[in-house]
């Protein structure tokens, strides 16, 4: 979805919306999260090193960097359309989403960030926490077109 987002824009057909959950950002980004919660059953940290292998598999510092593959090195070019950007408290991307939701603040994006608390990713399941999160997405879109 980040990427997405990005690549409207820069063909001129950028989204009046875009709602990211447990957005990648960071070409295997060393976060906090990635570390505390990579045993978690959902998405287990050999399985996100799995994914990343299959995304890119021949590294270079060149693509690793390019916005393409890592989306927070997109988002300073600003000019993003306001969007919400859904995190799990227990997820292996956390810290990944937070991140992400920043660079976009500081590139004058109208973000909302929220946290699914006591969750991993596998909290989508949980009908209560989705109700919330779809609850905040309609408070954003709302919010988003009046701007």
């Amino acid at each position: 979805a980040a990427v997405v987002h990005q690549a409207a824009r820069d063909r001129g057909f950028p989204l009046c919306f875009a709602a990211m959950f447990a957005p990648v950002c960071r070409y295997m980004a060393a976060t906090e999260s990635f570390v505390q919660n990579g045993h978690y059953t959902a998405l287990p940290l050999q399985g996100m090193i799995w994914f990343f292998r299959q995304y890119v598999p021949n590294p270079t510092p060149e693509i690793v960097t390019d916005p393409r593959c890592s989306p927070v090195y997109g988002v300073g070019k600003g000019n993003l359309s306001p969007c919400v950007v859904a995190t799990f408290e227990y997820d292996i991307l956390r810290d990944e989403g937070v991140e992400f939701g920043e660079a976009l603040r500081e590139a004058g994006v109208a973000v909302t960030q929220y946290r699914m608390k006591g969750s991993h990713l596998g909290g989508f399941l949980d009908r209560p926490k989705v109700e919330a999160l779809l609850n905040e997405w309609e408070r954003a879109i709302g919010t988003s077109s009046k701007l």
